[in-house]
């Protein structure tokens, strides 16, 4: 049944599903995400909260295709001025300071190629405009 667990599916989504969405932004996807979710959980490409455990396996169902995903950043594969090649697509990793303290704020949208916000999950997130960015995805269709 669609509406078993639909809301603790659409609050974990809500709250942690930035990377996700970006993912799916970035491959073009505009189905159902909520069944894509579930999808996702079932196979443990992703986590029942939204994390995601592995960003190629969600791409391959979204597209049908092989995906590579690549890191760049400190104690990545790859540096953070690394700017995708024609075909890549970057996912961009923003944090700042948690003003109640704590962990720092993390949040994933898709980047244009340059290290710009191209699409915020958000619309407009706070940590976006006065954040950083601390690393990247760069995706690779194989």
């Amino acid at each position: 049944m669609i509406f078993s667990g639909i809301q603790a599916a659409a609050a974990a989504i809500g709250e942690n599903g930035c990377y996700f969405f970006s993912l799916g932004k970035a491959v073009g996807f505009e189905g159902d995400m909520l069944e894509e979710y579930r999808a996702a959980v079932a196979s443990e490409a992703l986590s029942a909260t939204c994390f995601v455990n592995d960003a190629a396996k969600i791409l391959a169902q979204l597209t049908g295709s092989r995906w590579d995903v690549v890191k760049a950043g400190p104690g990545h594969p790859l540096p953070l001025t690394y700017c995708p090649r024609p075909g890549e697509r970057e996912i961009l990793r923003f944090e700042r300071p948690d003003p109640e303290g704590g962990d720092p704020l993390a949040h994933f949208v898709l980047g244009d190629g340059q290290g710009r916000c191209l699409w915020d999950p958000w619309g407009e997130s706070e940590t976006v405009r006065v954040g950083i960015i601390v690393s990247k995805r760069i995706l690779r269709r194989l």
